[in-house]
Order: C-alpha cells, then structure tokens, then sequence
C-alpha cells in the first residue's frame, strides 16, 4: 500500500532487485491521489523464453479456436488461458524495492521468508 497526495498524475514505476542490484521485476500503475495497492505475484519478470514459449502457446490455442477443436473464451478458472507469460518464482532472500512517482525515488528493503509450512519432513 502507498499513499500519493494531491494532484498525483502519471505513472507509478516499482522496481524489485535483489541484492546484487540486479532488477527482477518491473511493475507500473496509473499514480492517483490518496491510498493506493500494487501487488507483486512473487514472480520475477518473465525471460525471453518464457515469452517466446506464452506466444507460441496462444498462437496454438487460437489455430485450435479457429479450427473450432476448442471453444472460445475462458474455462472459468482451470484450463484458462493465462493473462501473459509467468517468469519465476522469487526464491527466498532479500530484497530491494524501488518506487518512483512524480520525479521522486523512494526505497526499501524486504525479505522473502521461507514458508516453514513447505519445508519437507524427513522420517
């Protein structure tokens, strides 16, 4: 969550790095007054493979609408097709975030914590 005060206008750019300074996700936004969310899916931006492999999936899934082997539109949750290629998944460690609006630059640091509840048990 953020707080923009009035006029805000243009865009939000958020930036994740990892400590090596390295961006691993870019996000933007439209800026608007008062209390804003921007949510980061955990995710680094997708490579040029993954596009690459999203592009060829959706040229396939519309040759097979058009040939009529699938129904358009969405299968209401599973089997849907995605919104754009995912990148991978944010290991744990910490991180740096990077925010700028309006011709000023603000950041921070975080850290992703492993989720005790994943860890494998040994018996």
């Amino acid at each position: 969550n953020y707080y923009l005060g009035a006029p805000a206008a243009g865009e939000v750019k958020v930036e994740i790095a990892d400590v090596t300074g390295a961006s691993k996700r870019t996000l933007t936004t439209s800026a608007k007054s008062g209390v804003s969310r921007l949510e980061w899916d955990m995710r680094y931006d997708p490579t040029p493979e993954q596009q690459k492999q999203f592009e060829q999936q959706q040229a396939a899934r519309q040759a097979a609408i058009q040939a009529g082997q699938i129904p358009p539109g969405g299968g209401g949750g599973f089997g849907q097709a995605a919104a754009g290629p995912q990148g991978n998944p944010a290991p744990p460690g910490e991180y740096r975030v990077t925010m700028t609006v309006g011709g000023k630059t603000l950041t921070g640091k975080f850290i992703i914590r492993r989720d005790p509840m994943l860890e494998k048990t040994t018996n």
